[in-house]
């Protein structure tokens, strides 16, 4: 589970986060929209203690990783983290990807959680391969192994299907959807696009002017039907 409380956050004195308090149980991916600007990014980077906030609580399974005089390493929270872009290394096979986030454990537990992710994302036949070497698809479907590769208690993913056209986008969410939910992680994924949102989230937020407010499905769902009507004009 992820817990915010009053959470704050300003850059060279403009507030960005004005005390986001919102939660999200494990299995559960909770979506987060919000205009360019709107502070989504900063909200997953506090999360993931790459950024600290300047005030307020955040725990992760019941534990606090920031509170005001403590700040956890990102290394230690258990985060799987999903960006804008796959942000593969060159230099490493597909397998190697997965690999490089599970040096913890046996070979023989390497071998099995490398080779369960593979199938899940449909890459067997590429694993030996490079980033230079695969397309688009392949290269998110890599990203969203190697961000679950480590059994993480919560997985943030930062627009991760900005940029792709519709047809690549409606086969990479149900495979999203299927991975996370067979996993524990409680789940932010941020995104302008409410159509997206619908297809992917079981809970909603919107973050407008530093504040959090959920949103129900139904009136989301309106809002996008409206939105739709009128680009169709």
């Amino acid at each position: 589970m992820i817990e915010c409380t009053d959470v704050k956050k300003q850059y060279n004195k403009t507030p960005v986060l004005s005390g986001i308090s919102f939660q999200v149980s494990d299995h559960i991916i909770a979506v987060v929209l919000g205009r360019s600007g709107s502070g989504k990014t900063t909200l997953l980077r506090v999360i993931a203690g790459l950024d600290q906030p300047d005030s307020g609580t955040i725990r992760i399974d019941g534990q606090v990783v920031d509170e005001d005089g403590f700040h956890e390493h990102p290394s230690r929270r258990g985060i799987g983290m999903m960006f804008q872009t796959p942000a593969l290394w060159p230099h490493l096979t597909l397998e190697e990807h997965i690999r490089y986030v599970l040096d913890s454990l046996s070979k023989d537990e390497q071998k099995k959680q490398v080779d369960t992710l593979l199938t899940m994302t449909d890459l067997v036949a590429l694993k030996d391969r490079y980033p230079s070497e695969i397309s688009g698809g392949q290269a998110r479907r890599i990203a969203l192994a190697r961000a679950l590769a480590g059994n993480p208690r919560c997985l943030l993913l930062d627009e991760p299907l900005i940029n792709l056209d519709s047809d690549l986008k409606d086969s990479l969410i149900p495979l999203i959807r299927e991975m996370i939910h067979n996993s524990r992680a409680a789940t932010v994924y941020v995104t302008h696009d409410r159509a997206e949102a619908l297809l992917i989230g079981d809970k909603f937020f919107m973050l407008e002017n530093g504040t959090i407010t959920p949103v129900l499905r139904e009136d989301l769902e309106c809002m996008t039907a409206r939105s739709q009507s009128k680009d169709s004009r």
